[in-house]
């Protein structure tokens, strides 16, 4: 059996847990760099393994056989003027030596929150078939390769980023219905802990 118990720091907050192998803790940390000690309990070999490549996460020991310990150390994700940093998550893995049995520990480090907002919530547009474009607000360090935008109407189309300029443009097509029609364009950022962030622009046309 592979069971491990994790206390955090010196802090007296405790996380106890056995298991049979899975993901068996998620561990919440703020921006500060710290550390957390981990026990395991087995009769065999145990090895320690970074699943992300993390390299803001490092360990005093590999691994070990039988019952034992390690203290993994995370570094700072604090923020500076020229460095801005979001959360962000690393999976420590204990794994047993014929790597039948292995337990996950998630440990997320706060950072940064995320802001995605467009600055108008909401506009309507004429009948007519036309180019626009929507300003945003964002935090985000890269917002080219981070964010994502799209629509939920066939009518609106080319949807782009102007990161340089916080500009989400997009086509509407001719509205040629008789009526009114209402449809949407959003820009969608997921952060290192799985958590997503939405901002949604609402788009009426008239006939």
């Amino acid at each position: 059996m592979l069971s491990t118990a994790c206390s955090i720091g010196c802090t007296k907050e405790k996380i106890v847990i056995e298991s049979q192998g899975g993901r068996i803790a998620d561990l919440r940390v703020t921006a500060e760099a710290g550390q957390c000690t981990v026990a395991v309990e087995t009769e065999g070999g145990w090895r320690v393994e970074e699943a992300d490549a993390a390299t803001w996460v490092h360990f005093d020991v590999m691994g070990g056989t039988g019952n034992g310990a390690f203290t993994l150390y995370y570094d700072s994700n604090e923020s500076d003027i020229v460095d801005l940093r979001m959360n962000r998550m690393a999976r420590i893995v204990v794994v047993s030596s014929d790597r039948y049995r292995a337990d996950t520990i998630c440990l997320k480090q706060a950072g940064t929150p995320a802001l995605l907002v467009f600055r108008e919530q909401r506009i309507e547009l004429s009948a007519f078939g036309a180019d626009h474009s929507a300003q945003f607000s964002t935090n985000l360090p890269d917002p080219a390769t981070q964010l994502v935008a799209q629509s939920d109407a066939a009518w609106i189309g080319r949807i782009g980023l102007d990161v340089q300029n916080n500009v989400c443009t997009f086509t509407t097509e001719s509205n040629d219905t008789g009526r009114s029609r209402t449809g949407s364009v959003t820009l969608r950022f997921i952060d290192g802990w799985g958590d997503s962030y939405v901002s949604t622009l609402t788009v009426t046309q008239k006939p």
